[in-house]
């Protein structure tokens, strides 16, 4: 269920991002905000991957 969720904020803050002007604060924004969503992914996987490793 959370994987759903995470999935698709990532699709909108990508779509969104899509229609924003280049190099505007909104557009940072939304940039950094992917950017954190998209390392919280690989830091869940991680940790997944080493509790299934015990």
């Amino acid at each position: 269920m959370m994987a759903n969720v995470i999935t698709g904020l990532r699709i909108l803050v990508s779509a969104v991002l899509v229609f924003c002007p280049v190099f505007s604060p909104i557009f940072y924004v939304l940039y950094l905000i992917a950017d954190f969503i998209f390392v919280a992914v690989c830091l869940q996987m991680k940790k997944r991957e080493k509790h299934k490793g015990h």
